[in-house]
């Protein structure tokens, strides 16, 4: 993944929270988060190792939804992001934050930040 050099240290969250990837060209996936930034995510997913089920391309945009927990309520949390590489069983995202609204934005630093499960 592309990693942004210097400036101030994003907080980085590991974790095995399920997601959905929602991918271009109607590709899509169920997974798990092995590593969460406000930047960056890792997915780990054997939905590509099926027969038949080629993996994104570098370069697709799609949609990672997740369900946070959050003022005590469940809430649908959609990040929007582009696949940065593909190895065997992980898909690494850059998150796209100019695509999200300021709510996105603070759900994400509380999940990045561990406040959120």
């Amino acid at each position: 993944m592309a990693m942004k050099g210097g400036g101030a240290k994003k907080s980085s969250q590991s974790m095995q929270k399920e997601i959905m990837l929602e991918l271009g060209g109607g590709m899509s996936c169920y997974g798990q988060i092995v590593n969460l930034t406000q930047d960056n995510a890792l997915i780990g997913t054997n939905a590509f190792s099926m027969t038949g089920r080629r993996p994104p391309s570098v370069g697709t945009t799609g949609i990672m939804s997740m369900t946070v927990s959050t003022h005590g309520k469940q809430e649908a949390l959609k990040i929007s992001c582009r696949v940065a590489y593909v190895n065997s069983g992980q898909i690494g995202l850059n998150i796209l934050a100019s695509g999200l609204t300021n709510y996105q934005q603070e759900l994400l630093r509380q999940v990045t930040e561990g406040g959120s499960n």
